[in-house]
Parts: C-alpha cells; structure tokens; sequence
C-alpha cells in the first residue's frame, strides 16, 4: 500500500502545465472501436484511466503503441472479443456497448461501481440500447447485450446524463439512420468527442440540448488531439488559492472555466489570463460564498471538493448545494480528524429547490471559515475526494498521511511530481 506523507503550511507557487483531460482522451480511445482504420490521439495523459481505456481496446481486439511521450496510435489486430467482464469495474466498458454492438453483435460487461459519490446507475445506457433494438441480459454481475442490427430513434434522457449522452453518440455513429437525443448533455468533453466522431465520418448535429447523429456503416480513421484537463486545472488552482500561493497553469483556458472564474472572483480571489494560461493567486483573507453544482455550463460537480478546500479557509459562512451526485458529501465526515466539522443537510437552501428536494439526500453542504486545520491520518475515497483531502493537507498544520493514492493515480497524472515544483512538501512512500 503506497500513502502520501504532506507537511501542510507552504503557499504554493510557479508554474505547472496541464495533462490531457481524463474525461475525454478515454472516450477518444473507445471512439477509435468503431472504425477498424488508425487512429492516433495526441495529449494523451499517462495514469490509470487511459491504462483502463487501453485494456479495454486490447482485450476487444485492437492494438495499441504508444508513439512518443503522449501520443497513441490505436489500429486492428487479428483478433475479436466481445467480453470485457474481466476489465474493470468502472464506467469505461458500458461505453464499449455500441461499438461492440456493430462489429461483433454482442458485449458481456460489467455492472460497473466506481467511486462512492452516489447513485450512478446504467439504466439510461441500457434503455438507450434497447431503443436501439438491442436485448439486454441482466444477471448479477455483468450485462450481456445482443444486436443482429441497430435502428435509429429518438431518446429522451430524463435526465442530461454525460455518460448516457456519450454512450447513445458511439451508438448511433455506425447506424445510416437519424438518431436524435433530447435533454442531452453538452459537457466540453462531449463536443471534443462529437469533433472526432465528425472526423471519423459520422455527422452530427446540435442545437442545445438536442443531438442530431447520421451515422455510417463504414467509418475512416482520424487524429485528434486532447483537450487540457478543465479538472485537473481547477485542483491546482484551488490549492494555490487554498494556500494562499500563485501558480501559473499553463494551457488552461477561459471559455472551459467560466463558472470557477466567477467563483475565484467572488471569494475575492485572483485570476489572471495570460499568453501561456491563467495565473491563480490569493494573499491574504477570502470571503465566504455558496456554490451550486449542476450539468454544464453550471458549476462542475467535479469542482466542487477542491472549491470547499478553498472555502475553508475564507470567512464567513459558505453553503455548497450539490445537484449532480445525491452523496457526494460522504468524503467530508472524514475531515473531522483534521479539525474539520461541516453540517450535511437535506433540504435545499431557502429558495434554491432542486432534484433531491424532499428525497432525505444529503446534498448540502454548510460550513464557517475559517477553520484551522490539523494534519492526521486519512483514507482517500475516491478521486476528487482524494484531491481534497491533499489539499486539505497542504494548508494543515503538522504531517498528514494519507492512503488510497490509487484513486488519485487513475485520474492525475505525476501529482506529487507537479506539487513538488510548486513548492509542496509531499512525499510518495510505500506502507
């Protein structure tokens, strides 16, 4: 079991440049299972979700080499497989469905877990594929969905679910029909992924959140490169903030990070945009505010747990609704050993109803700043949890140690190495 060991009290500062945004580049490499042409993906970052993403291709029948530092040439192998149920149980081998689908007729996946921030249910993707005319096979670990041939047709999501909305774009880009999704989602990434499906030959269409998709049954190859991770550039802001530092993130950009913007300026933050990115500092005392999270181009549940970071330490009281996830505040209970105590609610705030309204989900978040907190032994959850609590840990006073860094690994990559430029005293050891 491998831990970090963080002695918290040290702004940061300099400079850090962003990976590859973790919540495309591996949709990009399922993407590249609908055409049997190469592809090559360029900004590729290297941790343990592209790992996830490229055993995946592997075991389904494709070849993958790395070219460089952080390109991937994806092409044919000899091979097919439709059965990913030894691949993991995240959320990655759902979205191998529909490709699986137009080349082998069937796909035996996992029924999925992934971290424990809430209800994340497959039911969107499974209804979503019998509108497709597929038949779907439940038993208690795993799905197997059959297809001889799939249709287009109009999916309503009841919700703007990314995952669903990706799921249902793979689908429909190998079928010569119209499909059409309404209430879709519009996430970054989503375009990112529309962009190099339009590259691959399929033609798509938005207007809102209504996706218009023409697939073909033959698709070429193409190339694409990553966009910068939008999350990534948010958890180092919010601990150059959280540590009253300043650091400069190169490649991160305006138009993805609007609403943390707005964010940085009420607390009384400063962003600063320049040639080579956004230059993030506080000095001083930041003020209280309430954040609520929701689908884009609201505020990015992903977001949230580095942004209460920043809250802690501000004055004042901070409300932070969550209206994405219905128990993403699980992680906070074990903030208490570091000196932390945050009332978890379940009504919404005065005026500001949501989905979980009247359902006894704990989605509200309350605390005052701001709170001096004390190093202490911690087990990360999940990932952006887990990037909390690092930061949690850079403004602590004392030695933290904290286990999970797994968790951390499969969405960050080098983490300690970037905040050992920035001045962070973090060390990586084995238990």
């Amino acid at each position: 079991m491998e831990s970090y060991e963080i002695i918290g009290g040290r702004p940061l500062m300099g400079t850090i440049k962003l990976s590859g945004a973790k919540n495309l580049a591996s949709k990009l490499l399922l993407a590249t299972l609908l055409t049997d042409e190469t592809c090559l993906l360029e900004n590729m970052p290297r941790h343990g979700e592209t790992l996830i993403a490229t055993n995946i291709l592997e075991r389904a029948g494709k070849r993958v080499d790395w070219r460089g530092v952080d390109s991937i040439e994806v092409t044919s192998a000899s091979h097919h497989n439709y059965d990913l149920r030894q691949s993991g149980t995240n959320r990655l081998p759902i979205l191998a469905v529909g490709p699986l689908l137009h080349r082998d007729g069937r796909a035996l996946v996992p029924l999925p877990s992934g971290d424990r921030i809430g209800n994340r249910p497959i039911n969107f993707h499974l209804s979503a594929l019998k509108n497709f005319g597929a038949q779907i096979f439940q038993f208690s670990d795993y799905v197997d969905i059959q297809a001889n041939t799939l249709r287009g047709t109009k999916i309503i999501l009841p919700y703007p679910s990314v995952g669903a909305t990706e799921s249902i774009l793979l689908t429909a880009s190998r079928i010569p029909e119209e499909t059409r999704i309404q209430n879709g989602a519009t996430e970054p990434e989503l375009l990112e992924l529309a962009k190099f499906l339009r590259s691959l030959g399929v033609r798509i269409e938005r207007h809102d959140r209504t996706w218009i998709i023409l697939g073909k049954s033959k698709l070429s190859g193409a190339a694409q490169k990553v966009m910068p991770d939008r999350i990534e550039a948010v958890s180092y802001a919010a601990a150059a903030l959280a540590t009253r530092g300043s650091v400069l993130i190169e490649d991160a950009h305006l138009a993805v990070l609007d609403k943390f913007l707005t964010f940085v300026k009420c607390i009384g933050g400063v962003s600063q945009t320049t040639a080579k990115g956004i230059l993030f500092q506080a000095d001083g005392e930041l003020k209280a505010t309430h954040i609520t999270t929701n689908v884009h181009p609201g505020f990015m549940t992903d977001w949230q747990q580095p942004s209460t970071m920043i809250l802690l330490t501000a004055k004042g009281k901070s409300i932070i609704h969550e209206t994405v996830y219905d128990n993403r505040f699980g992680y906070l209970a074990s903030f208490k050993t570091m000196g932390v105590e945050v009332e978890i609610h379940t009504q919404c705030p005065p005026e500001q109803s949501c989905r979980f309204a009247d359902k006894n989900f704990p989605h509200v978040a309350y605390l005052n700043g701001p709170i001096q907190l004390r190093g202490a032994e911690v087990i990360m959850p999940d990932i952006r949890a887990g990037m909390a609590h690092v930061i949690a840990a850079l403004i602590a006073s004392g030695k933290s140690r904290l286990t999970g860094v797994e968790h951390l690994d499969r969405g960050y990559e080098n983490l300690s190495g970037k905040l050992i430029a920035l001045g962070a005293n973090i060390r990586r050891q084995k238990s």
